[in-house]
C-alpha cells in the first residue's frame, strides 16, 4: 500500500488507520503530481507589488514546528534563504511554471515577500510578507482547475493564517506530524481557508460557499487593513509597522514580517486589541470594515441547517465532522468540519430510540451515540441510541433502555467502546456494552466513591472513570474495568469544587472541572463560577480553595483541553453589559494555561453568534465548535486552539488525551 492509497482525506480515515498509520507502511514511492503552471497577483491593499519574491511551499509533515518544503526548482528567477522564487511584474502578476513536483496529499501555499508596494523610486519593503493557501496537491487531475488564479494580499493572508494557526510557527514553518490523523487535520485547516476568503478574488466572504454559514467579513477586512498599512510602507521603522509589530507579539517575541504578525494576532486574539485597531490607516482598502474596537480578534463562523433544533451537546468524529444532539425535535445532526455544510437532512437523523436528545459522543469505531431523556407522569425514562457514520440507526426503535429515573445527560466512551452515561438523577453509574447495548454494570449501577448526581463523565488514559458530582462538591474516580470506587466515600474534594458541571483531563492526567455559578430567578449573578484542578493520581487539589477565576470564567458550563494544554471554558454569560447577567446572549469563551492563569483577556473571547451555549468541542484542525440552543446554530472559532486527537474515545484508546495528533 503506497501513500496515495490513503490520500489523507478525512472522510476515508477509519479508527484502525488512525492507530496503525497507513502512511508508515509503504511498498512503493508516494504518488506525485507534476508541476502545473499557476498564475496570480500580489497586491498590498489595492496596490500591485512589483518585484516581490513569490515561493511555492508544501506544508511539512515531519512534526509540529518543522519547516515547510520549498517546491520550486529550475527555471525560476533566483533563490534566497527561503528557497527558489519567481518575481512579480509592475502589475503584481506572477507565473509559476511547471518546475515543481508535489507529493499527493500534501498541502500547498504561496508566499510573497519584499517588493515595492507603490513606493517612489526603487524602494522596497523588506518586511512585506503575504500568503495564500492553495490546498491539496492532487493525486491526479489539474491543480489549476481547482485554483485557476491565486490572489495574494492581506485578506488571503488573514484567512490563511487564522485557519492554519494551529500548525504555523512563522511564514516558512507550516507543518504537522506525519500521522494520518494529523494530515487529515491540516487538510481540514487548509480547506477551512475557503470558508473565510475567496483566494481567486482576494476578498473576504460574507457567506460560506455552502450557503449555510455567516462569516465576519468586516472583521477580516479590518485585520487586513491593519496589515495593509504596514505592507504599503517603507518597512519596520514606519509608524504603521512599528505599531503592528509592537502589539502583535507572542510570548515577548516581536514579528519582523506581516505574515508572522498576523499569526501572532491569531494566536493571541485578546491581546492589545485597541492598539492594533488604532493602527494609522491613510486609507482602508478593504470594505466593509469594523466601525468600533472589538472585544477580541477571534474569527467565528456561524452555521445553520441539518435539522438543528435546540442542540444541547457537541462532539467531533475521526473524520473531523461535527455532531450535535437536538432536543426539541429529538434528532442528531452532522456537519462537515471543513466547510460547515450540513450533512444530515433538514429534519436531522431520527429513529433508534431518540427522544428529547441531550448528549452525544463518538465511539472509537466511528459510531455516534446519543442519550435520550423523557419525562411523563411516572417520572423520567432514559435510553441510548446508536447510529453509524451515515446517520443510519443501529439501535432498536426504542433505543437501549437505561434504568428508570437515571436522568441521563452527557456521555463518555472508553477506549473499548463501552458507554458511560452521566446519570444525574442517581448516586450510581452504569456501563453499557457498545456492541450490544446491554448493561454491564450491576442492575443498580456502580456505587460508592462519593457518587452524587454525576452530571459529567471523563475517561482517563488508564481507562478509569471520573465523574463530576453536581449533587455535592466532589469528584468520583472508579476503576473502569471493575467499577470499584478508587476515591473515598466523600469523593475528592477541595480546590474550589462547588456544584461541578463539566470535567476534562489534560495530557498529564490532571483533572479539570468547571463549577456552577449561582443565579437567582431574575437572572442576577449571586456567586461567580470557577475552575478546579485536581491531581489525577491522588485526587488532591492543585487549584486554590476558591478555584481559578477571572478571564470570563463567570458562569462556566463546559470545559475542554487542547493539544498543547490550554484549558478552554465555555461560559453561558459574561459578555459586556451582562454583569449582572440578565439573558443568555452573553456567552464567552475563556482560555487558561496549564497553571490556571487566564490568557484570554478580562472577559474571554466573544462572538455575537453565541446564544444559549452549553457545550464545546475541539477538532483536529484546532477549531472550537459550540452549539447555540437558542438560535439552532453552531459557532466555529477558527484555528483558536491547538489540534487534538478525535474522537475523544480514540484518544483514550491511544493514550493520547489532550495531545496533538
Amino acid at each position: 500500500m503506497h501513500v496515495a492509497a490513503c490520500k489523507f482525506f478525512p472522510s476515508l480515515l477509519s479508527f484502525s488507520v488512525l492507530l496503525s498509520g497507513c502512511a508508515l507502511k509503504t511498498s512503493a514511492p508516494p504518488d506525485s503530481a507534476s508541476g502545473i503552471p499557476l498564475s496570480g497577483r500580489v497586491h498590498g491593499g489595492q496596490q500591485p507589488v512589483f518585484g516581490a519574491h513569490v515561493y511555492l511551499f508544501a506544508a511539512g509533515t515531519t512534526g509540529y514546528g518543522a519547516a515547510s518544503t520549498s517546491l520550486l526548482t529550475s527555471g525560476t528567477v533566483g533563490s534566497d534563504s527561503l528557497g527558489q522564487y519567481v518575481t512579480t511584474d509592475a502589475n503584481g502578476s506572477f507565473t509559476i511554471t511547471g518546475d515543481y513536483t508535489c507529493i499527493s496529499g500534501t498541502q500547498l501555499y504561496v508566499l510573497a515577500t519584499q517588493g515595492n508596494p507603490g513606493l517612489p523610486g526603487n524602494q522596497t519593503n523588506p518586511n512585506l510578507a503575504l500568503m495564500a493557501a492553495v490546498g491539496q496537491c492532487p493525486a491526479a487531475g489539474d491543480l489549476q482547475a481547482t485554483v485557476p488564479f491565486i490572489f495574494v494580499n492581506e485578506v488571503t493572508t488573514i484567512g490563511s493564517v487564522y485557519a492554519l494557526s494551529g500548525f504555523m510557527t512563522d511564514l516558512a514553518h507550516v507543518s504537522s506530524s506525519g500521522t494520518p490523523l494529523a494530515r487529515a487535520g491540516i487538510a481540514q485547516a487548509f480547506a477551512t481557508v475557503n470558508s473565510l476568503v475567496n483566494i481567486a478574488m482576494g476578498t473576504a466572504l460574507a457567506v460560506t460557499p455552502a450557503g449555510n454559514g455567516t462569516v465576519p467579513q468586516a472583521e477580516i477586512n479590518s485585520l487586513a487593513n491593519a496589515l495593509a498599512s504596514c505592507v504599503n510602507s517603507t518597512g519596520a521603522s514606519s509608524p504603521p509597522c512599528t505599531t503592528l509589530f509592537t502589539n502583535a507579539q507572542s510570548g515577548g517575541t516581536v514579528p519582523t514580517d506581516t505574515v508572522t504578525a498576523a499569526l501572532y494576532i491569531a494566536q493571541n486574539p485578546g491581546a492589545n486589541v485597541s492598539n492594533l485597531a488604532s493602527i494609522p490607516l491613510p486609507t482602508s482598502p478593504f470594505q466593509p470594515s469594523l466601525s468600533s474596537v472589538p472585544n477580541d480578534f477571534t474569527i467565528a463562523l456561524n452555521f445553520t441547517g441539518g435539522g438543528l433544533s435546540q442542540p444541547l451537546s457537541i462532539a467531533i468524529d475521526g473524520t473531523g465532522n461535527v455532531w450535535t444532539a437536538s432536543s426539541l425535535n429529538s434528532t442528531i445532526n452532522q456537519f462537515n468540519g471543513s466547510t460547515g455544510a450540513a450533512i444530515s437532512p433538514s429534519a436531522g437523523y431520527t429513529g433508534g430510540g431518540l427522544a428529547f436528545t441531550v448528549g452525544v459522543a463518538i465511539d472509537p469505531f466511528g459510531n455516534t451515540w446519543a442519550s435520550s431523556y423523557t419525562i411523563d407522569g411516572g417520572g423520567s425514562f432514559d435510553a441510548l441510541a446508536k447510529f453509524n457514520s451515515a446517520g443510519v440507526p443501529l439501535s432498536p426503535s426504542t433505543g437501549y433502555d437505561l434504568p428508570h429515573g437515571t436522568n441521563t445527560l452527557g456521555i463518555a466512551i472508553d477506549g473499548s467502546g463501552n458507554i458511560w452515561p452521566a446519570t444525574s438523577g442517581n448516586t450510581s453509574l452504569f456501563k453499557v456494552d457498545g456492541s450490544t447495548g446491554s448493561i454491564l454494570s450491576p442492575p443498580t449501577g456502580y456505587t460508592g466513591g462519593g457518587l452524587n448526581q454525576p452530571i459529567a463523565i471523563a475517561i482517563d488514559n488508564s481507562g478509569n472513570v471520573w465523574a463530576a458530582n453536581n449533587g455535592s462538591n466532589s469528584v468520583t474516580l472508579l476503576n473502569g474495568s471493575t467499577g470499584d470506587a478508587i476515591s473515598p466515600s466523600t469523593g475528592y474534594i477541595g480546590g474550589g469544587l462547588n456544584q461541578p458541571n463539566s470535567i476534562a483531563i489534560d495530557s498529564s492526567g490532571n483533572i479539570w472541572v468547571s463549577n456552577s455559578a449561582h443565579i437567582n430567578q431574575f437572572g442576577q449573578l449571586l456567586q461567580a463560577g470557577s475552575v478546579s484542578e485536581l491531581n489525577g493520581s491522588t485526587g488532591a487539589p492543585i487549584s486554590p480553595s476558591s478555584g481559578y477565576t477571572g478571564g470570563g470564567s463567570l458562569t462556566p458550563l463546559a470545559i475542554a483541553v487542547d493539544g498543547i494544554g490550554n484549558i478552554w471554558v465555555l461560559n453561558s454569560r459574561g459578555a459586556p453589559g451582562c454583569n449582572p447577567p440578565s439573558n443568555l446572549n452573553c456567552a464567552t469563551l475563556a482560555r487558561l494555561n496549564g497553571t490556571g492563569a487566564v490568557i484570554s483577556g478580562p472577559i474571554g473571547y466573544t462572538s455575537n453568534s453565541l446564544f444559549g451555549t452549553m457545550a464545546l468541542a475541539i477538532d483536529g484542525a484546532g477549531n472550537i465548535w459550540i452549539q447555540n440552543s437558542s438560535t439552532a446554530s453552531l459557532t466555529e472559532f477558527v484555528g483558536v486552539a491547538a489540534p487534538v486527537v478525535t474522537p475523544l474515545a480514540a484518544a483514550v484508546a491511544n493514550h493520547s488525551i489532550a495531545t496533538r495528533p
